[in-house]
């Protein structure tokens, strides 16, 4: 027996529904792009990657965290993030997924284009940037060298 027009009307709306909901539930994503020459480690909430010296990788944006941890050698740089809804109303994002961002040697983090995979000059992205932007660290720790001992 097939379901009546407007049984059939129902379960379309409930497909389409619970495809709009399980899309809207994926975190969202930040490309980070290395222009520092040296691998990184970046954290925002409980999501890590690794980025290697001049590579790029993505990472799922917990949008409830509202700070960037990058470990780099023997420091770490801490940044205040701007909630997914401050990039997407910023203009930094046209479709929120991804934002792509560079670090920099002087270890600040620049917005760069929809997409981007690699690094752009310095002087090419203050164009690129929004109100906020480059983000610098709110904090920066170093541990301090390893004592040599002299034998």
């Amino acid at each position: 027996m097939r379901p009546a027009p407007a049984h059939r009307l129902s379960l379309v709306v409930a497909a389409i529904a619970a495809g709009a909901l399980a899309a809207c539930s994926l975190a969202p994503v930040i490309n980070f792009v290395d222009h520092t020459g040296q691998d990184f480690q970046v954290t925002i909430g409980a999501h890590t990657l690794h980025v290697r010296a001049l590579g790029y990788d993505d990472l799922r944006y917990d949008t409830n965290a509202h700070r960037a941890v990058i470990r780099q050698g023997r420091c770490c740089f801490t940044y205040d993030i701007p909630s997914w809804g401050q990039f997407i109303q910023s203009g930094a994002v046209t479709n929120p997924n991804p934002v792509a961002v560079q670090f920099e040697a002087d270890k600040r983090l620049y917005l760069l284009p929809a997409g981007a995979t690699m690094p752009l000059d310095v002087a090419a992205l203050g164009a690129l940037q929004v109100a906020g932007f480059p983000l610098s660290p709110m904090l920066t720790e170093c541990d301090e060298p390893a004592a040599s001992s002299a034998a």
